[in-house]
């Protein structure tokens, strides 16, 4: 893994060398898609998050808004673990929503289930 570098104490030409390396890497990826999870929260606005990617959560009034900023902390995670030089995660989880009626949370004397 390459050192750190803080930003002020890089060459011009060291910046501008590593901003082209980052460009072209991002660019030969090709197409990434991630799952995101957009949910109402307790101000009346939505918070977002990428369950693959630690750490990248946004917020929006509504959510369209919150899925452009989604895009956009997604895009700038990428390109940090890119010029870190550390590998894209892959996101291996999927959805599914369970439905569950009434008899199925019903309580009975013979259940063992206890929450």
């Amino acid at each position: 893994m390459r050192p750190r570098i803080p930003i002020d104490s890089r060459s011009q030409e060291e910046s501008r060398l590593t901003a082209r390396y980052c460009r072209a890497t991002v660019a030969s990826m090709g197409t990434l898609t991630f799952r995101i999870i957009i949910e109402p929260d307790d101000r009346g606005t939505f918070h977002g998050y990428v369950p693959a990617l630690p750490g990248c959560h946004t917020w929006g009034k509504t959510i369209p808004e919150t899925r452009r900023h989604l895009r956009d902390a997604m895009a700038a995670y990428l390109r940090s673990l890119k010029a870190d030089g550390l590998p894209i995660p892959q996101d291996a989880g999927f959805e599914l929503i369970e439905t569950l009626t009434p008899k199925d949370i019903s309580i009975s004397r013979r259940s063992s289930v206890y929450v």
